[in-house]
């Protein structure tokens, strides 16, 4: 109760998979060896995702109730049993608890547990050893316990024993602060809460080549910095911190290459990946400045975003219309990563093509462009970007319209028409100068319960596909296209449609949160399978695995950050 009375909403749901770890915003964090933990299978029992694993034993006798799980502070109760747990560090976990509450440390792979003694002989917790690897000390005294992980186990037991000296409720407190001032109202405040505890836990300090904090799609298991995951953390992030929001951009522009190129993923150690991602930073920056009113974030946007625009321009129209192809990769898995829709099956045959969403993202990231150079007072080369966003767009509504579809569609480089029909077949809503017929058009294509109008909309590829699955791309619903859709709809003045979508988008993750405790990657649009048992590119591992890429990620950051915006803006 004293640690949720200053807060309008806290996140309460305790389930398999929540992630637990310092957050970037309030201290250190590492990327190479990072302490990340996750709820286990029992209790309120802590994952420790090590080469070894090991599991914080944490049970509460009888009924409990959860009163706070955020991704770095748990508290829980069961009668007159009590339970806190916080992150004091990077690679400490501090708590207090009862005595009817039960403590230890289990392995999970294998590796011994030892009991560690006081200079009295009494026991005064347990040391798991992975030789050459880590080390990990619980120690307990007086109602308090703490954990640590270090290379060295004298360095680890010596760490848990100084963190026993520090208050676990007033470390939980100080991380509590962001929530004390939540967007929306009922179920959205709450759902707020929950998205904002999965900003956090994804936000990394600065290390190595990013000199400034930046952010992950989840600390496990894909842990790196992603370009277009990025931009879509910023636009969260700034209502919460404009500053920090603005820095996850700056540690994408840090992994430029001299050519202009931005690879899709790279790392605090300044590696990244020979492939690129949807361009939407400039769309991101635009935001994040309107809330910093910082001039230095315009010109480090307008000079990484022009060379960058620059590269995808001149190596991804191979054919010279104004219309940009993605990369296709000879993996079936994974055809076009750098579309950032992996397996879908607009890639299914391996083909290089004119692409919807691509061409879209250029015309609008060219025209965000122009207006943060016009902003600059740099109005000729404004509008030559804006000439150039112009005939993309043009490009777009001549050659990428399918009329029989109703529907924006891919085109194979002999001039034929794909006949995949796909939620970005409906970003052109995005565009300034949309054909007000083929507004209408789209809207009754959205509304077609053949196609669009799931029961959870919008699915990544029409229901009617004979290929349809919920194996992520090739079929379930993802929040960050819903969210462009609604921006659409919002740009084109379609308010009913908008708010229907907003509505259905925030309910549909609300709803999950609440089963499970955690924001997932994506949903079944049909709503006939839980996204725990959704495909995703495998068979779904059991027991759950949270190293392993082949289930929906849980705590995944695009979804939170984007329903976070959609609550805050309204």
């Amino acid at each position: 109760a004293d640690l949720c009375a200053p807060c309008a909403a806290l996140p309460h749901v305790w389930s398999e998979g929540l992630l637990f770890a310092q957050s970037g915003l309030d201290g250190w964090t590492k990327h190479a060896n990072a302490v990340v933990c996750a709820a286990d299978r029992v209790g309120y029992d802590l994952l420790l995702h090590r080469p070894k694993r090991r599991v914080l034993r944490l049970r509460l006798p009888g009924t409990s109730e959860t009163h706070i799980a955020t991704g770095d502070v748990l508290a829980a109760s069961a009668g007159a049993e009590n339970l806190v747990m916080t992150m004091a560090r990077h690679e400490v976990i501090v708590g207090s608890f009862s005595a009817g509450v039960e403590i230890g440390l289990d392995q999970r792979d294998d590796v011994a547990i030892d009991e560690i003694e006081d200079e009295d002989g009494s026991q005064l917790g347990w040391i798991s050893i992975d030789e050459g690897v880590d080390a990990v000390a619980l120690v307990h005294r007086d109602g308090r316990f703490a954990l640590a992980v270090a290379s060295d186990p004298d360095e680890a037991i010596e760490d848990a024993e100084m963190a026993l000296e520090r208050d676990p409720w007033v470390i939980a407190a100080s991380h509590l602060t962001m929530y004390h001032e939540l967007p929306g109202s009922g179920d959205d405040q709450e759902l707020a809460a929950k998205c904002l505890s999965v900003m956090r836990v994804n936000a990394m300090s600065p290390e190595g080549s990013f000199d400034i904090r930046w952010s992950t799609p989840d600390r496990v298991p894909h842990r790196d910095c992603w370009l277009w995951d990025s931009a879509f953390h910023a636009v969260g992030m700034q209502h919460c911190d404009p500053r920090a929001a603005s820095e996850y951009l700056t540690a994408v522009y840090r992994s430029q290459r001299d050519d202009g190129m931005i690879p899709h993923q790279c790392r605090p150690n300044g590696t990244g990946s020979a492939i690129t991602q949807p361009p939407i930073l400039m769309w991101a920056a635009w935001q994040v400045w309107q809330r910093t009113g910082d001039e230095k974030d315009l010109k480090a946007a307008a000079y990484h975003g022009a060379r960058y625009l620059e590269w995808d321009l001149a190596n991804r129209d191979s054919n010279g219309n104004s219309l940009l192809e993605w990369f296709i990769e000879d993996n079936p898995h994974c055809r076009s990563g750098e579309s950032g829709l992996d397996n879908s099956q607009r890639f299914d045959e391996a083909l290089c093509m004119d692409a919807v969403d691509f061409s879209v993202f250029v015309a609008e990231d060219m025209r965000h462009l122009a207006l943060i150079l016009r902003e600059l007072g740099q109005d000729d080369e404004a509008a030559r970007w804006d000439q150039r966003a112009a005939a993309t767009r043009a490009a777009i509504h001549e050659l990428l319209w399918d009329d029989q579809a109703g529907l924006y569609v891919d085109r194979h480089m002999d001039g034929h028409l794909s006949s995949i029909q796909s939620v970005v077949g409906f970003l052109p809503l995005l565009l300034e100068d949309l054909p007000s017929e083929r507004r209408a058009r789209l809207l009754t294509s959205l509304a077609d319960p053949a196609r669009f109008a799931a029961a959870h909309p919008i699915p990544a590829i029409a229901l009617n596909d004979p290929n349809w699955s919920t194996d992520m791309w090739r079929g379930s619903t993802w929040i960050n296209t819903n969210y462009l859709v609604i921006e659409g709809l919002r740009r084109q003045g379609c308010q009913a449609e908008h708010d229907a979508l907003r509505r259905a988008t925030l309910d549909l993750v609300f709803s999950h949160y609440r089963r499970a405790g955690t924001s997932f990657e994506f949903y079944d649009a049909r709503g006939e399978v839980v996204p725990e048992r959704c495909l995703r590119k495998g068979p779904v591992p059991e027991p759950y695995e949270c190293r392993s890429k082949t289930s929906a990620i849980r705590d995944y950051h695009w979804t939170a950050a984007l329903c976070f915006d959609l609550i805050a803006t309204g």
